[in-house]
């Protein structure tokens, strides 16, 4: 009997290598973990993206509150990628809030 070879699927912007990924299996319970290098910097906190699957790519949220995709902070902390979207949103309308008062006052 032969072994079979297990080839691991990533996203496009998971960086572990695939060997890293085979090494995991079994201290991951079959799973594999998807993480990027940093995607942003803001003021002291790094920000990635953080998914676990199987090897032939399905993604599946870590717990029922959790996206298949989550953006993980440098502390770790999992957030929904929605709370994220509503966070850059609200900073967004604050800055051209305050933008457009300093037009206001510059005339």
């Amino acid at each position: 009997m032969s072994a079979m070879a297990v080839r691991v699927w990533c996203p496009d912007w998971c960086t572990v290598t695939e060997q890293t990924h085979l090494d995991d299996l079994r201290n991951n319970d079959g799973e594999v973990i998807h993480s990027s290098a940093d995607f942003g910097h803001v003021d002291s906190e790094d920000y990635a993206l953080s998914a676990i699957g199987s090897p032939d790519g399905v993604l599946r949220p870590e717990d029922p509150t959790h996206a298949p995709v989550m953006c993980m902070a440098g502390n770790g902390e999992l957030i929904h990628p929605d709370d994220m979207e509503r966070h850059a949103r609200a900073l967004l309308d604050m800055v051209a809030r305050a933008r457009g008062e300093q037009k206001e006052r510059q005339r």
